[in-house]
């Protein structure tokens, strides 16, 4: 039986992998507000799947006009 692997980021991370142009604690208000990718709560932790984050991105990526 295969099982599939899933990666989360928690909220340090997820700053990490957009370079920092979004603070961790931006990210946590964020949460606050109902803005961002879906997260998972697990007891007082909170994470996000790597595919959540990676389909909120792209739901999220713009083109200039031209």
């Amino acid at each position: 039986m295969a099982t599939t692997q899933r990666i989360f980021l928690d909220t340090n991370s997820l700053a990490e992998r957009w370079g920092g142009a979004i603070k961790a604690s931006t990210i946590a208000q964020w949460r606050i507000k109902g803005i961002g990718p879906r997260f998972l709560k697990l007891g007082s932790r909170v994470v996000y799947s790597l595919a959540e984050v990676e389909s909120w991105e792209a739901e999220h990526m713009r083109q200039a006009a031209g």
